[in-house]
């Protein structure tokens, strides 16, 4: 199998390990703001609407806590504190 890392010092590893973790926070902002806006809308259409109930709203306040409880530990590890040197 081919290795998709080329074999790099430890500078330039430190370097690709750096710039990945960007990429991959960035499509995590994105994925994240996605989600909150989905649920957010939906959070509002249930306050202000006729149709939905109270249940309705405890629901969709219900599914955006566990969407948030769910991307804590991604975000976290994405933008780890920084360590004091």
């Amino acid at each position: 199998m081919n290795n998709p890392t080329p074999s790099l010092t430890p500078a330039q590893l430190e370097v690709y390990t750096t710039i990945e973790r960007i990429r991959m926070a960035w499509l995590a902002l994105r994925v994240t703001f996605f989600f909150f806006g989905v649920v957010l809308i939906a959070l509002i259409w249930a306050a202000f609407s006729p149709v939905a109930g109270p249940s309705m709203r405890w629901a969709f306040g219900i599914i955006e806590t566990i969407l948030g409880w769910a991307l804590h530990p991604i975000i976290r590890h994405l933008f780890p504190k920084p360590s004091a040197k």
